[in-house]
């Protein structure tokens, strides 16, 4: 049996086309690994005007978290949030205003015990009692809310107003007793009557 010039074109033609699928396939691979993705790591599931409420022991709101998108990512099983706010509430504190923690992005590690928020970030409290409004400015913070604990080791600003403190490095623990430390180049502007 004899072949003709048109069944061998075929056959050229299956081989092209076999290859070009291949460069394309190790595109899209060499692709996803600059940009720190493998290429398994698509989102599975994923939220919009996210909200979620925690309880207590004693059926009190714990935290409560808000997003305006949240992802999901099965590979690695972490969490993706745009535009995060969480509400923090110490039940043991009367009257007790809430800390808000926010933040331009923010990802919860797969064991669901460590936030880690991008991007600038602010954490606020309102004056209750004897305790003076706070906010603090930073970006880049981790928080642990299981700890009650946050920390970054980039600049952030205390304002409690009339006073300012501000340095690099700071770690938090948000439930009583309240304590903030800032690690270096520490300035502080306070004004007393």
């Amino acid at each position: 049996m004899r072949l003709s010039i048109g069944s061998y074109q075929i056959y050229v033609y299956a081989a092209v086309l076999a290859l070009l699928s291949f460069w394309v396939a190790r595109l899209t691979v060499d692709d996803a690994k600059k940009s720190g993705q493998s290429a398994g790591h698509v989102p599975d599931y994923y939220s919009i005007d996210y909200e979620k409420w925690e309880m207590d022991g004693e059926g009190q709101v714990k935290s409560h978290l808000k997003a305006a998108k949240v992802t999901h990512y099965q590979d690695d099983n972490t969490t993706h949030f745009e535009q995060p706010v969480m509400l923090l509430y110490d039940t043991a504190v009367e009257p007790k205003p809430p800390w808000q923690i926010q933040a331009e992005q923010g990802i919860l590690s797969a064991d669901r015990k460590q936030l880690l928020l991008q991007g600038q970030a602010r954490i606020q409290r309102a004056a209750a009692g004897k305790n003076r409004a706070l906010t603090i400015n930073t970006s880049d913070l981790t928080v642990l809310p299981d700890e009650a604990y946050a920390h970054t080791q980039a600049w952030a600003e205390l304002l409690s107003p009339p006073h300012r403190t501000e340095g690099i490095g700071m770690k938090l623990w948000y439930e009583q007793p309240v304590s903030i430390e800032l690690f270096a180049n520490v300035k502080g502007h306070y004004e007393f009557k």
